[in-house]
């Protein structure tokens, strides 16, 4: 009996230390559309600006009333879909904290049933991927500039093959995306050229630029 109390205890605050290392809010909470929150580890006053006192049992604010308006709904039936089938969940939204900020979160949970299939609560992680989101966004307005610039615009990886053209390459040289992308550079150069001078191309942008 003391030895099996000894080593639960040890596990116990191995992972309690565990929870307060990880960036974000490990939970145990409710199925109810508050997610009224019966645990939460330290990350909680990092992620929400609440502490824990704050959070669980809806005290001050439910985690609920912190989710985005536009996502509310979302998240509740995704869960709901999940734990029906009782599978595990996956989702991007986003939440409101006490500072004001907007963040963009990654949830992961699962149901815990008992031994006849009831519901006891959810179990799970909530990590800020706010930066990670930013900088998707700027990929995707930066791609899209690449891709409408009146420039002739090719990509190609270390290998000189062509990864990328952009729709003005495409018009200028008659070759579609699908035709060449995958090809050597060399494919679209022509035979006329010096061939030292097109030896320097290469190794001299991976040096810091070729003009």
């Amino acid at each position: 009996g003391k030895n099996s109390e000894k080593i639960i205890n040890q596990q116990k605050r191995e992972l309690l230390t565990l929870m307060s290392n990880l960036p974000g809010m490990a939970y145990r909470c409710l199925n109810n559309y508050n997610w009224t929150m019966e645990f939460v580890s330290e990350g909680c006053y990092q992620l929400t600006g609440y502490r824990k006192d704050e959070l669980i049992n809806d005290k001050v604010v439910s985690y609920g009333s912190l989710i985005h308006k536009d996502d509310q709904l979302l998240v509740y039936e995704t869960v709901q879909n999940a734990v029906n089938n009782q599978e595990p969940y996956t989702i991007l939204y986003r939440i409101n904290t006490w500072q004001g900020l907007e963040k963009w979160v990654w949830e992961k949970g699962r149901g815990i049933f008992d031994e006849h299939g009831k519901l006891i609560c959810l179990e799970g992680f909530i990590a800020d991927i706010t930066e990670r989101k930013i900088a998707e966004e700027k990929i995707n307005i930066l791609a899209h500039a690449l891709k409408s610039v009146s420039e002739c615009v090719c990509i190609t990886n270390l290998r000189d093959k062509i990864i990328f053209i952009n729709k003005s390459f495409s018009r200028v040289y008659g070759f579609s995306s699908t035709e060449i992308v995958g090809k050597p550079i060399t494919f679209i150069r022509s035979e006329k050229n010096d061939p030292t001078f097109v030896k320097k191309i290469l190794p001299e942008t991976l040096a810091g630029g070729w003009t």
